[in-house]
């Protein structure tokens, strides 16, 4: 009789490592991926467009800001396409605003001169950018921004 309890407690045995063993590789064989909602899929069931310019740009304004003083009430401005020395003039303004709005055209160099006077001496200020627009993908869409837009002739 001795040799059937220990037959019954080998099998026993074999039946809860088995068990065991088949258990581990169910739950290891299952893959929830497919089941989880990421936050870009939640994202995109209700998208919020709200910072998102879906129309391409290809103009957009160019910001130059200048210093208007007492010996200055009038600056006068000049900007380029390109650089200073080998740019194209593409407007001349004579400004006693310290904001220039100037519509251009995108992923160009543009630079800018704005002509000061400092008691007897006459003080150029010289800057520039590229203006460029860039797109990201969102959810269904391509939202588009301008970077660079910027340029600062302010005395210091």
């Amino acid at each position: 009789m001795k040799p059937d309890i220990k037959l019954k407690k080998h099998t026993i045995q074999l039946t809860i490592i088995s068990l065991f063993t088949l258990i581990i590789f169910f739950v290891s064989a299952c893959d929830n991926s497919d089941l989880k909602i990421t936050d870009e899929e939640n994202e995109c069931e209700n998208p919020d467009y709200n910072d998102c310019n879906t129309k391409e740009p290809f103009r957009d304004s160019l910001h130059i800001q200048v210093t208007i003083n007492e010996e200055n009430e009038k600056v006068k401005i000049t900007v380029y396409e390109g650089d200073i020395e080998n740019g194209v003039v593409v407007n001349q303004i004579e400004s006693t605003e310290t904001d220039i709005f100037i519509d251009v055209l995108l992923n160009s160099e543009y630079s800018a001169a704005a002509r000061y006077i400092s008691g007897n001496d006459t003080i150029i200020a010289i800057d520039g950018t590229e203006i460029e627009k860039t797109s990201e993908t969102y959810c269904d869409s391509t939202c588009w921004s301008i970077k660079g837009e910027d340029i600062d002739l302010r005395l210091k």
